[in-house]
């Protein structure tokens, strides 16, 4: 088992290019899962596109053919899609994972928006599911919630903020 191979669910994510930069930069290889064909090579990186069909059941052998461990893993897509890759992570021999939620899940539930009430009803099902699924295959786990998340002007706050600044010279603060 190398200790340096981490699996990165959602890596091309905003979330997930950061991390391909941290992780490159203190020699762990990434195995990169995403649902985008990546073509781009890189040391420390080997691509794997992930196919719904195969993730969602027990043949997902296909994904990998050298039945590589990977014990180490993190998720920055979208925590409700983390269940249909469970046995993906499985197969690959997971023991530890950390993962994206926000704190959407505490400060939208009561929202007066149906829909932010919904995203809080989706991360709390999500997480607790994960949890369940985590702790029944003794597999280590953290949630990070984080607030927002921002950057490389994908973003939909910050970057709005930035353009209003250089267009205008100020920003008004309530």
């Amino acid at each position: 088992m190398d200790k340096k191979h981490v699996g990165l669910l959602g890596a091309t994510s905003l979330v997930g290019e950061c991390l391909q930069q941290q992780f490159s930069q203190n020699h762990w290889h990434i195995s990169a899962f995403s649902r985008q064909q990546i073509t781009q090579s890189h040391a420390h990186i080997t691509w794997q596109k992930l196919d719904s069909a195969s993730t969602n059941t027990n043949t997902n052998t296909n994904i990998h053919s050298n039945k590589e461990e990977i014990v180490y893993w993190v998720c920055a897509a979208p925590i409700w899609t983390l269940p249909e890759h469970f046995n993906l992570l499985l197969t690959y021999g997971i023991k530890r994972i950390i993962i994206l939620s926000s704190t959407s899940r505490f400060t939208k539930l009561d929202s007066s928006d149906r829909a932010e009430q919904n995203i809080a009803q989706q991360l709390t099902e999500s997480e607790n599911q994960v949890q369940a699924w985590a702790d029944a295959h003794q597999i280590e786990w953290i949630i990070l919630r984080p607030t927002l998340i921002y950057g490389y002007g994908r973003d939909k706050n910050i970057t709005e903020i930035t353009r209003f600044i250089y267009r205008f010279g100020f920003f008004p603060v309530f």
